[in-house]
């Protein structure tokens, strides 16, 4: 499932969430998030 527009979401491991974009040939991480914070920060910065 992904939360955020444009990114996806791979969980490698239970605790830990990792968000990513995909652009042209090559793969950006976005973010590593721990599986018990909030994702989107609430404040929408990331």
């Amino acid at each position: 499932m992904t939360v955020v527009k444009g990114t996806r979401e791979i969980i490698p491991h239970r605790s830990y969430r990792v968000v990513y974009e995909v652009r042209d040939d090559r793969v950006q991480v976005t973010a590593v998030v721990h599986t018990a914070r909030q994702w989107p920060p609430e404040d929408g910065l990331f």
